[in-house]
């Protein structure tokens, strides 16, 4: 699932309180870059960019977006859905 759908899968929800706005809050913050790193890399701009190296941290989907879609699948979310 790329990144628009996931914020799409978590504003479908019926709930409305607190950890919903905290899920979508933490997802926007770990979205894709805007480019690729000097490795053809689409990174994570949450999780940062080692200057040092010149590439992301974290390839795009980083292991917070990978552990949400994961949880997302074990409550019961068709996999056909995310």
């Amino acid at each position: 699932m790329n990144h628009d759908e996931l914020l799409a899968e978590i504003d479908s929800y019926s709930y409305t309180y607190k950890p919903k706005s905290a899920l979508r809050a933490v997802v926007e913050l770990h979205k894709p870059s805007e480019g690729p790193d000097e490795y053809e890399n689409i990174g994570c701009e949450a999780c940062g960019f080692d200057s040092e190296y010149m590439q992301y941290a974290q390839i795009y989907p980083c292991p917070t977006i990978k552990a949400i879609e994961k949880e997302l699948k074990i409550h019961g979310i068709p996999e056909d859905e995310l």
